[in-house]
Formats: C-alpha cells, sequence, structure tokens
C-alpha cells in the first residue's frame, strides 16, 4: 500500500486524508519515482533513480530511444519490472525536455508509463 502523489504531492481525498493505492496502480507509481528522480540524488537510497536525465535532445531519434531503453532497464531490474520498448520525444516548447513512453512488464502485468525530462 502507498499513498497516491499528484503534482509532487500527497493526493488527498474528499475527506482530507491521504488517497492510498495498492496493486498496479502502486507499482506503477514506483516505477515512476524511479524513472523520474536522478539516479544518486537521493542521500537516504543512492541507488534509487535513473540516468534518463542524461538523454540529449539533440541524439537521433532512434539512438536516443536505444539509450533511454538502456536507461529505463537500468532502473527499474531492482523492481522486478522489465522495459519492452522505449520512445523519446521532444515536448513542444521546451527546447530541452523529453517525453519518454516507455512498455513494462511487472508481476506478469504489461502496461505503458510516460515520464518527463
Amino acid at each position: 500500500m502507498d499513498t497516491l502523489l499528484e503534482n509532487m504531492d500527497h493526493a488527498a481525498g474528499q475527506d482530507g486524508h491521504p488517497v492510498t493505492i495498492t496493486g498496479a496502480r502502486a507499482a506503477a507509481q514506483r516505477l515512476l519515482i524511479r524513472l523520474s528522480v536522478r539516479a544518486g540524488s537521493f542521500a537516504p537510497d543512492p541507488g534509487l533513480g535513473s540516468r534518463l536525465h542524461k538523454l540529449s535532445p539533440a541524439l537521433a531519434g532512434p539512438e536516443r530511444d536505444r539509450l533511454a531503453l538502456h536507461y529505463a532497464q537500468e532502473a527499474l531490474l531492482p523492481e522486478g519490472a522489465k522495459v519492452c520498448s522505449a520512445r523519446t520525444r521532444p515536448i513542444r516548447g521546451k527546447s530541452e525536455a523529453l517525453a519518454i513512453s516507455l512498455q513494462v512488464s511487472l508481476g506478469g502485468e504489461r502496461f505503458p508509463l510516460e515520464v518527463a525530462i
């Protein structure tokens, strides 16, 4: 069980208490956290995070996708997840930002994730 995060904060229900999540939704959130955090930047757990922030929008699409797949697999390995595919695309209006769409397999389930860096 975990608490739902929205806009970098805990989501509150109508009663004002944190919203709890379980199962696939909690697993997906854990994976997104691992992908979004810069590798080595979280002092209590230096192994948490990914190197996705190192991707350059200047790289050609296929090379950038290949690196995104590698970095995502590396980050999600401790969770037991397998990254099946990765596609990157620039984010309009943000010259240095990328959106990374992933297909991830975890616990026999396959689901999409998207992270912006």
